[in-house]
Parts: structure tokens; C-alpha cells; sequence
């Protein structure tokens, strides 16, 4: 994990909550003032609780194929703040509802760091993403949707902004647009919008001013996914065989370039 992962006010903020039950039940002055009738220690119903949550968190972890560290420890973070938020209700209901409290103001106000380093993304400020991509049918395009409020998208944005830098050219651009501002742009590519919804991030790549490959795939019938996609860099490189696009976009542009003059 990087020192600024570490650092950030979303990773401290966090591990104080899931620390919190296993400190103040087991350390003086805490236990004594806060748990009175209680001994100083974890009974072994809870060490159970509190271990039945690590082994969840890892095997979430396990399944969603985290590619960040953040991303890894988001599951344990969650099952943690559950299995202290049930433990604590049991003790003493008023901490419990403290403690609940306290972890909504925390995701309110220190939500997961979101990226701010160096693109080659175009971030479309209209809804005119067919326009775009149809104007130089020559130019592919690979265009996220995908929306502010969604962990999975913040997750994405360090990934696709890997991407770009590495495979983007004049004849391969990236592109990304907010389908929360614009919801007409998710209802013409049939991009299920709802909280639930297992198509946000959604990735598609355009070529000859075409959708060509999607990221989730969905059904052409049904409009709902046919199978869960995990965005790692690994796995968007071999599902848009990033490789062979940027390789095949970047001769066709020195091709032109080379031609250029000669029509001069």
C-alpha cells in the first residue's frame, strides 16, 4: 500500500472505527467507564463475531478482485464496522446508535480518495458523446460512464487513467462522461442508472462511430448483465485488447501522417 493510501483521512478515519470496539472493551480507563458490569476484555461470543467479519471481508475480498489496496480493504472495513456496530448495540444500545452515527458523518465527510493525478481522459461536458465519436469515424474511442456517487467508478478512475497514459494516441482517445448529470446519454445506451445497478462503471469501446466491445456485457434482449466485470487494468487490457488497438490506431495515424505531404 502506497504511503499516500495510508495516509488519507478515508483509511485513518476507518481503522479507528473498527478498532474502537475491540480498544474500548479491552483497555482501562475505556472499559470501565464506558462498559460498567462489563469485564475488561472481549467475551468469546464476541472475538467469534469479530472474526466471522474478518473472514467475510476476505473472502468479499477475494471475490470482487480488488486492484487497489483501498479496494482490498473496503470489504474488511465494512463487515468490521457491522460486526462493532452489533456487538456494541448489545452492550449498550445508546453506543451502538452513537456508533452508527458516527460512521455515516464518517463516510460523509471523509469519502474514498478520489484520483488526482495525470490523464489523457477528454471528460465530456455535454451529452454529445455520439456526435463526438462519429466525427472522425476514423478515431476509436473508449468512453467510461460512469457516476460520482459509485465506489466502483472512483476505483475505476486510477485504472482508465493508467490506460490512457499508456495506449492513448491521436487515433485512440479516452473519454469519460457522468451519466448522473446526463441521464438521457445513460438511456441511450441502455445504462441502468439505479443504486443496485450492476452496470455502473460501464466502458464501451467505438469504432467507426459504433459500439463495438462493452464492459459489462449485457443482453440485447433483457438489457441486464451477463456476467460481472472486474476492472482491473489486466482485464480491460485483454478485453479491448488494448495492445493490438493502440498498435493498429498508431499505424494508421503515422500512415496518414505519411501520406499528408504527398497529397500536398
Amino acid at each position: 500500500m502506497s504511503r499516500p493510501e495510508i495516509l488519507s483521512t478515508f483509511f485513518l478515519a476507518n481503522i479507528c472505527l473498527v478498532l474502537l470496539f475491540p480498544v474500548t472493551t479491552s483497555f482501562q480507563p475505556f472499559c470501565s467507564y464506558l462498559f460498567t458490569g462489563w469485564e475488561c476484555e472481549m467475551t468469546w461470543d464476541e472475538l467469534e463475531v469479530i472474526v466471522f467479519a474478518l473472514v467475510v471481508g476476505f473472502i468479499k475480498g477475494r471475490k470482487i478482485r480488488p486492484g487497489s489496496w483501498l479496494e482490498y480493504m473496503a470489504p474488511y472495513f465494512t463487515f468490521m464496522k457491522l460486526a462493532c456496530c452489533i456487538l456494541l448495540c448489545r452492550r449498550d444500545f445508546r453506543l451502538g446508535s452513537l456508533y452508527i452515527i458516527i460512521c455515516i458523518v464518517v463516510y460523509l465527510v471523509f469519502p474514498e480518495p478520489v484520483y488526482a493525478g495525470p490523464d489523457k481522459v477528454q471528460y465530456f461536458s455535454e451529452p454529445n458523446v455520439q456526435d463526438e465519436v462519429a466525427n472522425d469515424k476514423s478515431v476509436a474511442w473508449i468512453i467510461a460512464f460512469y457516476t460520482p456517487w459509485s465506489n466502483a467508478c472512483v476505483r475505476l478512475a486510477p485504472v482508465f487513467a493508467q490506460l490512457s497514459l499508456e495506449f492513448a494516441n491521436d487515433k485512440l482517445k479516452f473519454g469519460k462522461i457522468d451519466i448522473s448529470r446526463f441521464p438521457e446519454v445513460a438511456k441511450e445506451y441502455k445504462i441502468n442508472t439505479g443504486v443496485m445497478s450492476k452496470q455502473i462503471p460501464t466502458v464501451i469501446l467505438f469504432e467507426g462511430g459504433k459500439e463495438t466491445v462493452r464492459r459489462p456485457a449485457i443482453s440485447p434482449v433483457t438489457g441486464k448483465v451477463l456476467m460481472r466485470f472486474f476492472f482491473t487494468k489486466e482485464n480491460l487490457t485483454y478485453s479491448f485488447d488494448l495492445n493490438e488497438l493502440s498498435r493498429k490506431t498508431l499505424a494508421k495515424y503515422k500512415a496518414k501522417d505519411h501520406d499528408h505531404p504527398k497529397r500536398e
